[in-house]
């Protein structure tokens, strides 16, 4: 896993647990992380304060059909279809 590490740059960083089926993620999850399992089989942990997004950091592409059905304004920002792409491919590449 060193190679991964490595190649995001991570340092001083434990064990990396990568493409684990479900039943081993969620018997993780409970063991290490504090999550429990609820009584329909949901897996549930508290994250505290932190949701784990900016409130503000939610953009969609306006085009039809869907910008008909998104509430914009100060959550939901509107993007264009080139700016979407630009930043897939940069994600893709970081």
């Amino acid at each position: 896993m060193s190679e991964i590490k490595d190649s995001l740059g991570l340092e001083n960083v434990g064990n990396i647990y990568r493409n684990l089926d479900i039943d081993t993620l969620r018997k993780h999850a409970v063991e290490n992380e504090g999550a429990k399992i609820s009584s329909t089989g949901a897996l549930m942990i508290d994250t505290g304060i932190f949701t784990g997004r900016s409130p503000r950091d939610k953009f969609f592409v306006n085009q039809d059909p869907s910008n008909k059905y998104i509430a914009w304004g100060d959550i939901n920002f509107k993007v264009s279809k080139e700016v979407y792409e630009d930043l897939e491919v940069t994600s893709k590449n970081n």
